[in-house]
């Protein structure tokens, strides 16, 4: 008798820009992890328009091997990765949808990890383990994920990771209106708010072995380009009002702080630094500045991690 498969339908898709050197090999690995998983499968490549390289004509190519796999083209009038994932979104045929970038920075076959928690929740967020960047990326992003936990409601370590597990029903009620990489902390902040079930797991990361990033400034300084930066915190402030409605609508009460006052907010934020500083920058205990043992599943960035010094109480609950 033929064994079961863990999901029963599932689309994945893959936005790319210029990625001739990485779009085979992205697909043969999703086709594989599709197979292994999933008794009904469909591969989406999202190419933007203005790609110049060969992307296209390559998954013209597979197309014609699997009518499983599809082409689709981002207009140029859509531009963003943020829009490219919505228009994944929008044409994935399957409830359950997988959505990862084609720089293969992470090993498809891991979706396994996401196995055990697609039935009881509704959005299943990878984090990556030992990020693989350069520096200057790996600040960057530590930077934009902290102050995006100060401005919208989400808590996950991870925001903008994009290896991610979603059904596609949050839609209907939530919708995105992001076209940068922030429509992945849009996702996250308004499917919380109308009472959709998220968790995080952990995956693997890798070095990019070809291609480079689009959106980085020359002259290797892994740091995202004036332009983009002015993109993003556009649609910050257009998001905040976007979530304080969205807030009205669905009737969200975040958790009440018990202390109350000029003195609980100065203390509040003294820790909030010193708790990003040491634990998530420099991984080191704002304690005793020991080691630190990362959590798998954070709350917020107080539950961020465990000391390692055994005579310290940080992160212990003691």
């Amino acid at each position: 008798m033929k064994e079961k498969k863990p999901i029963m339908e599932l689309s994945l898709f893959f936005p790319a820009y210029n990625e001739e050197e990485n779009i085979e090999i992205c697909i043969e690995k999703g086709r594989k992890a599709a197979e292994k998983y999933a008794e009904k499968w469909e591969i989406l490549i999202i190419v933007y328009e203005g790609s110049i390289d060969r992307t296209k004509e390559i998954v013209r190519e597979w197309e014609k091997k699997d009518r499983r796999i599809k082409l689709i083209i981002q207009p140029k009038e859509r531009k963003g990765v943020g829009a490219a994932y919505q228009i994944g979104f929008e044409k994935a045929k399957y409830n359950t949808v997988f959505y990862c970038d084609s720089d293969n920075q992470f090993d498809l076959d891991e979706i396994k990890r996401f196995l055990p928690y697609i039935e009881e929740y509704d959005i299943i967020a990878g984090y990556r383990i030992d990020r693989q960047d350069p520096k200057g990326r790996i600040w960057t992003s530590r930077i934009y994920n902290f102050f995006l936990r100060q401005i919208i409601p989400i808590k996950e370590r991870d925001v903008d990771c994009a290896f991610r597990l979603v059904k596609k029903k949050i839609f209907e009620k939530v919708k995105i209106v992001s076209t940068t990489g922030l429509m992945t902390a849009e996702m996250l902040a308004k499917a919380r708010i109308a009472g959709y079930k998220i968790t995080q797991v952990g995956v693997s990361h890798y070095p990019r072995l070809a291609g480079e990033a689009r959106f980085e400034m020359p002259a290797g300084l892994n740091v995202p380009k004036p332009k983009v930066v002015l993109e993003i915190l556009k649609e910050i402030l257009k998001l905040r009002k976007e979530i304080k409605a969205f807030k009205a609508v669905h009737k969200y009460k975040p958790i009440s702080r018990k202390k109350k006052g000029l003195t609980a907010l100065y203390y509040s934020f003294r820790n909030t630094i010193l708790i990003f500083w040491n634990a998530v920058l420099w991984r080191k205990c704002p304690v005793c500045h020991a080691a630190i043992q990362e959590k798998d599943h954070p709350e917020d960035l107080a539950q961020y991690g465990i000391c390692t010094n055994p005579t310290c109480t940080w992160g212990k609950g003691k």
